[in-house]
């Protein structure tokens, strides 16, 4: 039995700016802030325009958890890409481990959620979102600067807008440093 799941202010807000978007946009809100019903909500959204989402993450937690929530509280059908798992690449939606999806590049996404967003300098998310320029591509994360961070993800990907979007505020940046 599903429960249903109301969005809070803030992340009704941040669901109708990336919705209405048409760049790339990086949600960082704290860890428990509710990023991955944001991306339900969103990929609902996305659903009823007839778009292919895929939703990339690096940890196989990750990956159970949106499963779960897509499927239990969102009615949401999706197939699954990891290691040893039948996919079924005919769902609109694509659960994918970054380690699997990157060697097979098999479904061709109108958009690409990346969940943990600050891991997207690595190689393996950056042919993803080569391969898939056309994509509207959307961050996940709670800490958008690491230490090693080039943070290539926000400094190629979306140089020409970036959201941030946190509990408190919302606003728009026209460039983002991390030091």
């Amino acid at each position: 039995m599903s429960t249903r799941i109301i969005l809070r202010n803030y992340q009704e807000n941040i669901v109708k700016k990336v919705i209405e978007s048409d760049r790339k946009d990086m949600i960082q809100l704290p860890t428990g802030s509710g990023k991955t019903v944001i991306a339900a909500f969103l990929v609902k959204r996305y659903l009823k325009q007839n778009k292919k989402i895929l939703f990339l993450a690096h940890r196989e937690e990750l990956l159970k958890q949106a499963k779960e929530l897509f499927s239990d509280k969102f009615n949401i059908s999706s197939g699954i890409i990891k290691a040893q798992q039948q996919t079924d690449l005919a769902q609109n939606v694509q659960i994918a481990s970054i380690q699997t999806y990157h060697r097979r590049l098999n479904f061709n996404p109108d958009v690409i959620i990346v969940d943990e967003a600050h891991h997207s300098e690595a190689k393996t998310y950056q042919k993803i979102i080569t391969e898939h320029s056309d994509a509207k591509l959307i961050g996940l994360t709670a800490t958008p600067c690491l230490l090693s961070s080039k943070f290539q993800f926000l400094s190629v990907r979306l140089k020409d807008r970036i959201a941030e979007f946190t509990i408190l505020y919302s606003s728009n940046f026209n460039s983002f440093r991390c030091d």
